[in-house]
């Protein structure tokens, strides 16, 4: 499974010159076709509550320029499965009902970053990053390196023990 390095784990006060990444221009990275939106945009995130939107903004304003772009509310899986009998209006309606969605997709010359932004560092937190890794490689098969990546307020020991484990990254901001 290909990875590139991220950023940081945790707060921290190097300078951005000592971070894992530079980022040079770059096209279109990814095979989802959504806007790509630049690290300053500050627009209306699809489905992020407000505190989640304070996290994400935080995340940005210090590690936000080691992207090319972002890209919000990207779909991974397949939904749940209609009925053949379904009328097709329904079954797009149960697609989009249940489709998992991905916060934030990263863009960097190296591969994607898939982003789940939480509060708080929970077993949702973490289940949520497993699974959208997983979704994701079987969605886009070796389409670009992909990473993934926690961004909480709050973290919890055993729970970053096991991010470190399973190789998925963590902003706390």
């Amino acid at each position: 499974m290909p990875q590139h390095q991220l950023l940081i784990t945790g707060r921290t006060s190097s300078p951005p010159e000592q971070w894992a990444l530079q980022v040079v221009g770059v096209e279109r990275y990814t095979p989802y076709p959504a806007p790509i939106y630049p690290h300053t945009w500050r627009g209306r995130y699809p489905h992020l509550m407000p505190a989640d939107v304070a996290i994400w903004n935080r995340f940005l304003d210090k590690h936000g320029k080691l992207f090319k772009g972002f890209q919000y509310d990207v779909c991974v899986g397949k939904g749940a499965d209609a009925p053949l009998t379904m009328q097709h209006f329904n079954r797009k309606l149960l697609y989009a009902l249940t489709v998992k969605r991905i916060d934030a997709l990263g863009i960097q010359p190296q591969g994607v970053t898939l982003f789940e932004i939480k509060p708080r560092l929970g077993m949702a937190c973490l289940g949520q990053c497993i699974a959208y890794r997983e979704l994701w490689q079987m969605h886009y098969a070796n389409a670009v390196p992909v990473v993934c990546c926690a961004v909480v307020e709050h973290g919890e020991p055993d729970l970053q023990y096991c991010l470190q484990r399973l190789q998925i990254q963590l902003a706390i901001v």
